[in-house]
């Protein structure tokens, strides 16, 4: 046995495995972190999205109507488990859920879980966003109805903040920002809940949200665990 080890093939072929066992390693390390630079070039992006349409939504519906960029918790999880919001819109009309999206490009949008940006050659493959919205819609609707708030009309709207966007496929709630005000007045009926309603769901929502850097690391340690 100790001669096998010895031999120059063993050894040969042992070295050989090193370097291809670094070799995975490095590469697999690389791919991860372009990964997370491009994640971050487009966090880094959506921050002026998110206070531009912060901008269009009070400026179109009233401050105390609009919440954005903020966390509400599941009622029936984890202390730790908290739905990231972009955006809502509370008006007689009913609530209008936002999911904003800062993407350039164009967007392959079909009926999957996986949407696909092309950039500049590049694909990037990133959540369907309207169904990132339905659970968020969920959560809203399990807080109001521990409430006593009942059938509540409620929009899954999706936008994105560039013009320079393209969509494979259309859908009714699929908007850009410059056309979100004109979506959210004509798909709204007017009067769909009282006064007094609105100003109760406004108060609920109120409480239960969240905001602030402890929640946000929180949110995204949570997001980490389910990867």
């Amino acid at each position: 046995m100790s001669e096998i080890l010895k031999s120059p093939i063993f050894i040969t072929l042992c070295m050989i495995s090193a370097v291809i066992l670094i070799a995975a390693v490095i590469l697999f390390v690389t791919i991860k972190v372009k990964s997370q630079k491009r994640v971050h070039e487009i966090e880094k992006y959506g921050k002026p999205s998110e206070e531009r349409l912060k901008q269009v939504l009070e400026e179109a519906f009233s401050p105390t109507a609009v919440f954005t960029n903020v966390y509400i918790p599941y009622v029936n999880a984890g202390k730790d488990r908290y739905a990231e919001i972009d955006a809502i819109v509370v008006n007689r009309s009913g609530i209008f859920v936002i999911e904003l999206k800062s993407h350039n490009g164009k967007i392959i949008n079909g009926d999957t879980r996986k949407w696909t940006q092309i950039y500049n050659d590049k694909r990037i493959s990133f959540y369907n966003p309207i169904y990132q919205n339905e659970t968020h819609i969920k959560v809203i609707n399990e807080i109001l109805k521990s409430e006593g708030q009942y059938k509540i009309p409620i929009y899954n709207v999706v936008t994105f903040s560039s013009n320079r966007v393209t969509f494979t496929q259309n859908y009714r709630n699929l908007v850009k920002l410059d056309e979100l005000v004109r979506y959210i007045k004509r798909i709204g009926k007017p009067e769909a809940i009282s006064i007094r309603q609105t100003s109760r769901i406004r108060t609920i929502l109120h409480s239960y949200i969240r905001t602030g850097r402890s929640v946000e690391l929180k949110h995204k340690r949570f997001v980490r665990k389910r990867k």
